[in-house]
């Protein structure tokens, strides 16, 4: 169960993340692409709202990466790329308006007057086009795990973890710089 949990958030926030890189930028072209790191172009920023690393991206070269490191075999990169076709439709609209609460809520606190309850009702639409998003990355999560074989599903979680390790550490050295 635990390397079930591993897989699938591994899974949303990578998906998450090539979700938002997938998209066209409405800012000016000297603005940075939605979701790059301001002070370091193309490098993407990580953490809430952000996506970041996982496993089982839903489009283009990094999807098929992945497939490559597993193995897949053509019938399984036929059936994994329709679910993740299937799952980047339906969560463009959630992420829009994932977005849009978070616009909102960045203006309501523009305001000379925060309205409280104004900001909590925003909070609770935030929180429920997250747990949206979340249960279908989910969902996709669980649909590729029945095309892949166990071996493969545990080749997955041995990257995560050591990418995550990685991670981990670069954050470790990060703040001891700081300090």
């Amino acid at each position: 169960m635990g390397s079930a949990l591993l897989v699938i958030s591994a899974v949303s926030a990578f998906s998450m993340s090539t979700l938002a890189q997938a998209e066209e930028p409405t800012a000016a072209a000297s603005a940075p692409a939605r979701g790059e790191h301001p002070h370091h172009p193309g490098r993407m920023m990580h953490g809430p709202g952000h996506g970041g690393p996982g496993m089982m991206p839903l489009e283009g070269r990094r999807l098929d990466r992945v497939l490559d490191q597993v193995k897949a075999t053509d019938a399984q990169r036929t059936q994994i790329k329709a679910l993740a076709k299937s799952a980047q439709a339906d969560l463009k609209p959630l992420h829009e308006a994932g977005r849009s609460v978070h616009e909102q809520t960045l203006a309501l606190f523009a305001q000379p007057q925060v309205d409280a309850a104004a900001a909590e009702k925003l909070r609770q639409q935030g929180l429920a086009s997250h747990d949206a998003m979340s249960k279908r990355m989910l969902q996709f999560a669980l649909d590729a795990s029945k095309v892949l074989t166990p071996e493969q599903r545990a080749e997955l979680v041995a990257k995560v973890q050591k990418h995550h390790d990685r991670m981990k550490s670069r954050g470790q050295a990060h703040a001891q710089l700081e300090h």
